[in-house]
């Protein structure tokens, strides 16, 4: 058990991510605080302020953009480990990621890492769905094109979505009244200029 130093719970390990820097291997805080504050205007404006900070910009723009960049990164293709790494190395990686069974660790990885669920409870939510999209009811063909939809504000997954729906979610930013009004627009067969013309 680990206490959360946000929100004072005693949890067990596992929902907390590793971090390398503590003592203990995990994070200070469990991954549902960490998805909350990642989501919240708070971590969003200093993400913001960051990036337009003298230190920010320091760091990506004059020193990426000045000559000790490019004089470092010529010094650095002449040694030993970048023939070793960059020039064996990489070929192999590369080909690996072209296999099927590095993109699904792949996949596992990233839906663990940020939605804090595994590859059996994606299954389990796809059967229990019926194996289709939960929003529009299209089957998925094999398990493909499917995409996990969470929310974006509490950080809790709510479903499988196809790519199509998944996407539109996204530009309608999860608001139920833009979702409402489209559909009025769409049922309404558009905007009637002609009716707005003769009103005048």
């Amino acid at each position: 058990m680990k206490k959360c130093s946000r929100c004072g719970l005693e949890k067990e390990k596992v929902d907390f991510f590793k971090n390398k820097s503590t003592k203990d291997g995990l994070s200070y805080w469990c991954q549902a605080c960490f998805r909350t504050y990642t989501c919240s205007d708070e971590a969003k404006a200093k993400a913001k302020a960051y990036k337009h900070s003298e230190a920010y910009l320091k760091k990506s723009r004059t020193y990426r953009r000045s000559g000790r960049y490019a004089a470092w990164y010529a010094a650095f293709k002449k040694t030993d480990k970048y023939r070793k790494h960059c020039r064996t190395v990489s070929p192999a990686r590369r080909a690996r990621r072209k296999t099927a069974e590095y993109r699904l660790r792949a996949m596992q990885s990233h839906w663990r890492r940020v939605y804090g669920i595994s590859e059996q409870e994606r299954l389990h939510m796809l059967r229990t769905q019926g194996n289709v999209c939960a929003a529009c009811g299209n089957a998925f063909k094999d398990g493909k094109d499917t995409t996990v939809d969470h929310d974006h504000i509490t950080g809790r997954v709510r479903g499988i979505l196809c790519r199509g729906c998944n996407l539109a979610l996204g530009l309608l930013k999860d608001s139920p009244a833009r979702v409402h009004k489209l559909e009025v627009y769409i049922r309404g067969g558009g905007y009637n200029y002609e009716r707005k013309v003769t009103d005048k």
